[in-house]
């Protein structure tokens, strides 16, 4: 809503304007609505400076800031974790690996193939397939990242996670996962290559 507030400034200025017009006709009355009307526009100008001034906003408009220094700079709430998590797990991770999204309903910026968990279904769909016994063999998915800001979130926001069946994660990560990397309320776990059977 950020571009709404200069427009709006002049908005309220012009109302004070008018509405000073209308009811004070005498010239010294006229004169205290017109400073009630620049008086009206400091609030929304601090908003303004409040908010743009120490952000990359304005060079990356100009495209004088790189869209990757914008990005991890970013202060909306949780996106430089998220950003700096699609960097990290590339790092992490080769071109040709799957991933698996777990409370992350964003697939963007990631140059690895992930897949998105818009509603919250990507671990119910794979206990009900049974996939997660095997240690998700056959599956494809290499790697599975879990957004466990967005589950503490949903968990303080009175979610009963149990329902999703994620009380049966930490076993299944026990026997399936390795960690490969943990920041920023993000864990990247890698699904462990089932050893070799013995010959008979």
């Amino acid at each position: 809503l950020l571009p709404a507030i200069a427009p709006l400034m002049l908005v309220i200025a012009e109302s004070a304007r008018r509405f000073g017009t209308t009811f004070f006709a005498e010239h010294k009355w006229r004169d205290i609505a017109l400073i009630a009307a620049i008086g009206s526009l400091f609030p929304a100008a601090q908003a303004l400076n409040a908010e743009l001034m120490p952000t990359p906003r304005i060079g990356a408009a100009l495209g004088t800031v790189a869209e990757s220094e914008y990005l991890r700079n970013s202060r909306v709430s949780g996106f430089s974790s998220y950003y700096s998590a699609t960097r990290w797990l590339d790092s992490h991770t080769r071109p040709e690996d799957q991933v698996l999204l777990l409370f992350e309903a964003r697939g963007y910026y990631f140059d690895r193939e992930v897949f998105q968990d818009n509603d919250l279904t990507n671990w119910p769909l794979l206990i009900a397939t049974g996939a997660p016994q095997q240690c998700l063999q056959g599956s494809g998915i290499t790697h599975i990242l879990v957004n466990h800001g967005a589950a503490a979130y949903y968990r303080n926001r009175g979610s009963d996670l149990s329902h999703l069946g994620w009380n049966a994660f930490p076993e299944f990560a026990a026997r399936c996962l390795e960690q490969v990397n943990a920041r920023g309320g993000y864990v990247l776990l890698r699904v462990r290559t089932p050893a070799p059977r013995g010959g008979a």
